[in-house]
């Protein structure tokens, strides 16, 4: 019987543990990338489910000011909202599973 991450590591040439090391984007690139998708910190929180309890009590704006790291998917994140249409499907995406409003 052939075991899953066998076939795996004849396709991936055995490199099943290789791990990558991303540089985290700064609090100015996280701005910079909100001004450019013309999301505020609120509606960006609530696409991705972050909590948000006011401008000043944010993960997002934890980011922003430096006092969390963002997490490493942010790049990609913001690359697809860029796209067109980008931003109304994420707001559609994020709508179909937000299970109450408070």
């Amino acid at each position: 019987m052939v075991r899953v991450f066998d076939m795996l590591r004849t396709k991936t040439g055995g490199d099943m543990a290789r791990r990558y090391t991303y540089r985290k984007m700064t609090p100015a690139e996280i701005s910079a990338a909100l001004q450019r998708t013309g999301l505020s910190v609120g509606q960006f929180s609530r696409i991705i489910g972050a909590r948000y309890n006011g401008p000043d009590d944010s993960t997002v704006q934890r980011w922003l000011d430096g006092r969390q790291d963002a997490p490493t998917y942010l790049p990609a994140l913001f690359a697809l909202l860029a796209l067109p249409g980008g931003v109304e499907t994420a707001r559609e995406a994020a709508e179909r599973y937000i299970k109450e409003d408070s």
